[in-house]
């Protein structure tokens, strides 16, 4: 039997869903305001939720969501009752006086909605903890893919319509800062330096954080030696942040090498058949730069897209900022979903 430690009073705001619907009576612009940042199951109350969706499909088909229209779209529906009657909508309407705090009601709505779906998932992994028929591993996804769902919350409570002026004035706010950086010093980069100026040209200033960057080729043509160049590089600077590469083909000793090989300037292959006379002295030189770099290594076998983002959370949860994450290589990832 599940244990359920929530008390029966969960987190709402009833006055604020009440001044919201009533907005949307009495105004037949309110609805556009709210409707893109709160969504129907964000409101405590059934009643409140079916009259809520009742706006939202009257103005998703261009009609007013006022109080005629929003009461007949329910009396068709044989829902009218459900929420109360006439007198439930002519209440709301007439306790609103404006709806020009439409939007601010729907914020505290949503944040109400936000901390219930909080409650809900403790309860959820207090369930999950108690679960021991399901592998440690899988609990411990599974949990940290309800935790982190709630960060779309947090991107819901900062949606919002703006004019295209608005985005052309961050824009030139930003080019502004760029060129003040570039007077200061003439080599800087909008994004992160790849460490290779020739790629940073024709990627438009180097890679920016949020992109999805794959390296293609022929086997034996570099693929490997290419993303632990890059990534050696971003790591060398702290202000980039954190390198973390997965390496499922290739040992991280070996990897390790490579990085030696690289910043030494002695062939890997010596390094591998330990043809090292007259090289030690590169190489510690190298070995204690390469130590310092803040590149980390996972040499997990065939690892789920869904276990490279829960290695990916707790990594970025460990420490300083996250800059870059390489996966060597794609088609070497297990698919859970499907089983291969």
């Amino acid at each position: 039997m599940a244990v359920n430690y929530v008390s029966e009073i969960l987190p709402s705001n009833v006055e604020a869903e009440e001044l919201i619907l009533g907005g949307i009576l009495i105004d037949p612009f309110a609805i556009k305001r709210v409707a893109n940042i709160l969504r129907p199951e964000a409101l405590s109350i059934t009643a409140h939720q079916h009259i809520y969706r009742a706006a939202l499909a009257l103005h998703s088909e261009e009609q007013p969501a006022d109080l005629m229209t929003v009461t007949t779209f329910l009396a068709d529906r044989h829902l009218l009752e459900l929420v109360g009657g006439q007198i439930k909508l002519a209440r709301l309407a007439d306790q609103t006086v404006s709806a020009v705090n439409i939007d601010r009601y729907a914020m505290l709505v949503l944040d109400k909605f936000v901390r219930r779906e909080l409650i809900k998932v403790g309860n959820d992994l207090v369930r999950l903890g108690c679960e021991t028929s399901i592998e440690l591993d899988t609990v411990l996804s599974m949990a940290q893919e309800k935790i982190f769902a709630l960060n779309k919350y947090k991107e819901e409570r900062q949606k919002a319509i703006r004019p295209l002026s608005e985005y052309c004035a961050e824009l030139w706010q930003y080019l502004d800062a760029i060129e003040e950086q570039r007077l200061e010093n003439a080599n800087y980069l909008p994004g992160i330096s790849t460490g290779f100026y020739d790629l940073d040209d024709l990627l438009g200033g180097g890679f920016y954080r949020g992109e999805l960057i794959v390296i293609g080729g022929r086997p034996g043509s570099g693929k490997t030696a290419l993303a632990c160049a890059l990534g050696y590089s971003i790591a060398s600077l702290p202000e980039n942040g954190r390198v973390l590469m997965f390496s499922m083909e290739m040992p991280g000793r070996d990897l390790a090498a490579r990085l030696i090989a690289l910043e030494s300037g002695v062939p890997v292959k010596d390094i591998r058949q330990v043809k090292l006379a007259g090289k030690y002295e590169a190489l510690t030189s190298a070995l204690g730069k390469v130590s310092d770099v803040d590149f980390w290594i996972d040499e997990s076998l065939e690892p789920s897209p869904l276990e490279i983002r829960s290695r990916v959370r707790e990594f970025v949860c460990s420490g300083s900022p996250l800059g870059l994450v390489i996966v060597d290589y794609l088609q070497l990832m297990v698919n859970s979903e499907f089983g291969g």
